[in-house]
């Protein structure tokens, strides 16, 4: 009786860690949201795509597991976004593996001007960015700016090409489809901050500096919370008094939280200003990094998502329009 007993534990066991290492494997894997989005975008069926930061996880703090990186080294594409956003990268072995590695960092250009196609007719022409006193050598938030995500289409549509070119049309087609509805978000974005005046330009974000890209791009000025370029889970009180006062001295109405985590500090901040009788409200503006399971299930896109934290720049910037004249 007693061997049976261990044999039918031994066998739980068995399957319980092999449900732990359970994995899945697809074409192309991505780390990001961003990624995902485009080649999921791009390659519709005819791959499959795994973003392997699981739904609602911060991705900052995203450490794989084993069976994580099997499913990295089994795909056909690996694209990451750079080396500071993922360090944990590096340290993957790929020695007996045939995965092509995208580092997105390597193929981008910051002050993209003019950029020709061999393989598609997507052409750009774009005015450098403005850096507007911003850090960009050490933000890896650089898919927050269109310009940026166009980029990132071209260079993950080149590679998709590579890996089956028999599809290049049908690809190409699709990454044009959304390569210009990213496009005519970002001239409308462009035409819309043009009618504000710049001295109006700003807005307060009680999260870490994730929009420092998109606020150089449409020359807006964003007061952080803290100045780090990762979440760093508890403010100082000291920062939140600050900003409560930054707040006052602008009569700013408005006050922008980050996705995945309860806006904890920018409730208090809330509060704190409702007990001084001032009024801010709060403003979801979507990183992108990761999406919620919602997000996932609903098939939300990069353009859905921008699109709303567009719709929520409007409610900041609306009362200080100019009129265009006639």
């Amino acid at each position: 009786m007693k061997k049976l007993v261990s044999l039918i534990l031994l066998s739980w066991l068995v399957l319980s860690l092999a449900g732990c290492n359970t994995r899945k494997e697809y074409d192309i894997v991505t780390t990001l949201f961003p990624q995902y989005d485009f080649a999921k975008q791009i390659v519709q069926d005819k791959m499959t795509v795994g973003l392997i930061i699981p739904p609602g996880v911060e991705a900052h703090g995203f450490e794989p597991t084993s069976g994580n990186i099997i499913t990295i080294t089994k795909a056909k594409l690996f694209i990451y976004t750079s080396d500071i956003m993922e360090p944990w990268v590096s340290k993957i072995s790929f020695t007996s593996s045939d995965t092509v590695i995208l580092n997105l960092s390597e193929h981008l250009d910051v002050n993209h001007e003019v950029h020709d196609h061999e393989h598609t007719s997507l052409k750009t022409r774009f005015l450098p960015l403005s850096t507007h006193d911003h850090d960009h050598e050490n933000d890896p938030h650089y898919w927050v700016d269109l310009i940026m995500a166009l980029q990132m289409i071209d260079e993950i549509l080149e590679h998709i090409i590579e890996l089956d070119p028999e599809n290049a049309e049908f690809y190409t087609e699709n990454a044009e489809d959304y390569y210009h509805k990213l496009l005519d978000l970002h001239e409308e974005i462009e035409a819309y901050m043009n009618r504000v005046p710049d001295n109006k330009r700003e807005i307060f974000h009680a999260g870490h500096v994730n929009l420092g890209y998109f606020a150089s791009r449409y020359n807006i000025t964003v007061h952080s919370l803290t100045e780090e370029f990762a979440p760093d889970g508890n403010p100082t009180s000291a920062q939140i008094s600050a900003m409560i006062e930054e707040i006052k001295a602008s009569n700013a109405k408005y006050l922008f939280y980050e996705e995945l985590v309860e806006p904890r500090v920018a409730s208090t901040i809330k509060n704190e200003l409702a007990a001084q009788q001032y009024q801010v409200n709060l403003l979801l503006f979507h990183g992108l990094h990761n999406v919620s399971a919602t997000y996932i299930k609903d098939k939300k896109t990069f353009h859905e998502i921008m699109s709303a934290n567009f719709m929520n720049l409007q409610i900041v910037f609306d009362e200080f329009l100019i009129t265009p004249t006639v």
